[in-house]
């Protein structure tokens, strides 16, 4: 049968501090195992963990009784003064009071926050604690919780990347177009402006939006661009942007030249009539001119560059 723990267990288990402080693997995955079979205990788990996690941070050394004189002294002070003093005793006291609890209970774990961000152009690979890994595509960006990355695997993207998730407990990635959850398995989410695809390689994928779920198996695919539908795609064609070559299915031409904007560092111009023109088909990262011509000839476009500006319009005009 399960344990029912209470914080106070918990921050005084040695194993389990060492769990948090991750500074011995027997104990990692003993707590992992616990953690994961009892659900309905993680906010207990989330709060012991943090309070474990801030007690390693250097402290003045501090005789154990003195909050218990200080209370004392306090109180003896109430007593003896008048109202107006009194009142600013406690005040004071008050303000006191709610900065060591501040500092207890951890509210700050926005500082153990890890970001990463590319620029256009750019692509960056990076190593979560569990060792999976995130490629990052161009102008995108992560953040994750270092400290908190045992109770719960979660990070925030924006922008498109390619995850291979070790096997483990959930595995969460979210961005305010939706939510993806995984165990384990290798997958791609795009969520830029108002639009989210997420397209599964191996394994299973669950994907939320608007409190709808959808389960992706490989192959399939979840795309606003479909009217919020599973639809299925090509795995080798569809993965090949992270090599350089940018494949489009029947995509708004308005799309495909933003993702050439961050690709080669460039500002397109479109007039507002031709952006949702649908285009099929694909550029490469090594060709400014070429990757232009492969957009524009088939959809009857043209373009003229200036320096780091290109202007497309229709051949007719």
């Amino acid at each position: 049968m399960n344990k029912n723990y209470t914080i106070e267990e918990l921050i005084s288990d040695k194993s389990f501090k060492s769990f948090v402080l991750q500074s011995n693997p027997e104990d990692v995955a003993k707590w992992q195992s616990i953690i994961h079979d009892q659900p309905h205990q993680k906010e207990i788990f989330e709060e012991a963990q943090l309070i474990v996690a801030h007690l390693k941070i250097e402290t003045p050394n501090i005789d154990p009784n003195a909050p218990a004189a200080i209370w004392e002294k306090i109180n003896q002070n109430i007593e003896v003064h008048q109202p107006s003093k009194t009142r600013k005793l406690i005040y004071w006291t008050s303000i006191a009071a709610s900065l060591l609890l501040l500092i207890y209970l951890g509210i700050n774990t926005l500082f153990y926050n890890t970001t990463f961000y590319t620029a256009q152009g750019q692509t960056q690979l990076v190593s979560l604690p569990d060792n999976s890994t995130v490629l990052l595509n161009s102008e995108s960006s992560i953040s994750f919780n270092k400290r908190n990355w045992n109770l719960d695997r979660r990070v925030d993207l924006s922008g498109e990347a390619y995850f291979n998730v070790a096997k483990g407990s959930d595995f969460t990635v979210d961005s305010k177009q939706g939510s993806t959850k995984v165990l384990g398995t290798t997958f791609t989410v795009y969520a830029r402006q108002e639009n989210y695809i997420v397209r599964c390689y191996t394994g299973k994928v669950s994907v939320q939006v608007n409190k709808n779920d959808n389960i992706l198996l490989p192959g399939e695919m979840y795309s606003t661009f479909y009217n919020n539908a599973k639809t299925t795609f090509d795995t080798a064609a569809q993965s090949q942007w992270m090599n350089g070559f940018f494949r489009f299915d029947n995509m708004p031409v308005e799309e495909v030249f933003a993702e050439m904007e961050r690709q080669y560092k460039v500002n397109i111009e479109i007039p507002e009539h031709l952006k949702h023109m649908k285009y099929t088909g694909f550029f490469e990262r090594n060709d400014l001119e070429k990757a232009l011509s492969n957009v524009c000839w088939p959809l009857n476009l043209q373009y003229v560059i200036h320096g780091n500006r290109v202007t497309i319009k229709n051949v007719d005009e």
